[in-house]
């Protein structure tokens, strides 16, 4: 298990340069093969499911978003897990959970120039990534879920579903109440960025969206 987990730790830092550099396709490549590294450790929760893996190749163009100027803050910095660590199979959902915050990061890069359907992948990949993260008790995620749940918002905003939008922001603030969560993990201005985005959230009028 150690052997493939260390290979998925090198996939997902070969993915997150590639991110960094905007080469989005190899990127794309790196936390596909790395989620596959670590599904192969024998978690079957963190493969996704086929029909995501349709959606994922799934790529038409649509254009029903608001205009990138009044995009709010976007988490935009991948995960990264430490390869030299002991690992054991409780272990593996976080692991298979930060990638695939990456991989759906990635998706929710490409949307500017692949278009609106890369956007509902990047949903499906941050929900997969909550729901594998939020029963983690080996070690705390709370930032990878912080992260998620603001960028799923973020997306839900952009495709003018402002009620989705709502709500996962609803998520978001319940969450950082919590007493068990921790947000040191995160840089102050990256968090100072996300309570802003839940302070400046409305649901727009008719006349404001007219």
């Amino acid at each position: 298990m150690n052997r493939q987990v260390v290979n998925a730790a090198q996939l997902n830092q070969t993915g997150a340069s590639c991110l960094a550099a905007n080469q989005l396709e190899k990127a794309q490549k790196c936390f596909q093969m790395a989620l596959e590294s670590v599904t192969c450790s024998s978690l079957n929760a963190v493969q996704p499911h086929a029909d995501m893996k349709a959606l994922m190749l799934s790529q038409e163009q649509s254009s029903r978003r608001c205009p990138q100027e009044n995009e709010g803050f976007i988490y935009s910095k991948p995960f990264f897990f430490n390869p030299e660590a002991t690992i054991t199979e409780e272990d593996v959902a976080p692991y298979g959970g930060v990638i695939l915050f990456n991989l759906a990061l990635t998706y929710h890069e490409r949307s500017r120039t692949v278009g609106e359907s890369s956007l509902h992948v990047a949903l499906r990949l941050y929900e997969k990534c909550i729901s594998l993260l939020k029963h983690a008790t080996s070690f705390d995620c709370s930032n990878v879920i912080i992260a998620a749940l603001n960028n799923q918002a973020r997306i839900h905003e952009e495709l003018l579903d402002f009620q989705k939008a709502s709500m996962r922001f609803k998520l978001l603030a319940d969450f950082l109440h919590r007493s068990d969560v921790r947000t040191d993990t995160l840089e102050q201005e990256d968090l100072q960025d996300i309570f802003l985005n839940l302070f400046f959230f409305k649901i727009p009028t008719c006349a404001a969206m007219a």
